[in-house]
């Protein structure tokens, strides 16, 4: 099986990853703090991956490309995963996986900027059905708001985080391919936006002691943790292997994933699944693939 196939599955796992991974966030996002879920997620992602990238025998990135990951990790895993679990608690999971559309037309214009990948003008198009896409979301969330946040505050959480993630994208890219290193790129990543969180709870001694009695969300939060860092771990790989656009646009269908996952769970993550929603996920895709096939 060549490389690039390969990289294929490996981006098209990442959204179905994602896609379950948002849901259990959002069903655990009914009891706790989401700074909570985000530092469960980071604990419990961290060994599984410096198993894994040691296991694989990846040589250790150089000290200039281990910053990077850094880096990316304070990006991604630190701000951009805080702000898109704050779009899941205030506008619903398929709602805000649909917010996150714009990741790849953000992410193809810096690896043009940047690694001096394509991108046709002609993708305007397909950026108009992006935005459409997420105007119909925004003004039709598919989830009551959590934890005390809104509507407005989700929705602007979660076209914040689409530009972290394509802004993260763009350095895992050129990151992993100068070192080889994706999963212990991932590693790095992830320890680094630990740091921040385990000072943050160690401030907030009555969130984590009032966490700590929700055994059931707890739970949830840990499953939700190990399935999002097999999401990380096939989309770093998935980055090695193929360019920007062609991860990010298999990935990017994890919005009709979350829709029908939160559609068979709706009792469980509280989410009023509509028409209107398919049909945004629908012009999102669309959006997507005239953008990287024009």
């Amino acid at each position: 099986m060549s490389v690039t196939i390969i990289g294929y599955i490996l981006a098209f796992s990442a959204g179905v990853f994602f896609a379950f991974s948002d849901v259990l966030t959002r069903i655990a996002s009914g009891g706790m703090d989401r700074k909570i879920i985000v530092a469960i997620s980071l604990l419990v992602g961290t060994p599984i991956l410096w198993f894994t990238g040691i296991a694989l025998g990846e040589p250790f990135p150089s000290m200039k490309i281990a910053f990077l990951f850094a880096v990316i990790g304070l990006i991604h895993f630190g701000l951009a995963r805080y702000l898109f679990y704050t779009a899941i608690a205030g506008i619903g999971a398929s709602a805000a996986a649909i917010t996150t559309s714009p990741t790849l037309l953000f992410a193809s214009f810096f690896a043009w900027v940047f690694l001096g990948e394509n991108l046709s003008l002609t993708d305007i198009l397909g950026a108009i059905f992006v935005t459409i896409a997420v105007f119909l979301v925004g003004y039709n969330p598919s989830g009551k708001p959590l934890q005390g946040t809104n509507k407005i505050v989700g929705l602007l959480a979660g076209l914040s985080s689409s530009l972290l993630f394509a802004i993260s994208t763009t350095i895992v890219r050129f990151a992993t391919t100068e070192s080889a290193s994706p999963t212990l790129g991932a590693s790095i990543s992830y320890s680094t936006a630990l740091v921040p969180y385990l000072f943050l709870l160690l401030r907030k001694n009555r969130i984590v002691r009032e966490s700590v009695k929700k055994r059931w969300y707890i739970l949830v939060s840990i499953l939700s943790g190990i399935i999002v860092t097999l999401a990380q771990l096939t989309r770093y790989q998935a980055l090695y292997r193929i360019h920007v656009a062609e991860t990010q646009i298999l990935i990017s269908l994890f919005p009709f994933h979350t829709l029908l996952i939160a559609f068979l769970l709706k009792k469980e993550t509280k989410e009023s699944i509509r028409p209107i929603h398919f049909l945004a996920a629908l012009l999102a895709i669309v959006g997507m693939i005239l953008f990287y096939y024009t």
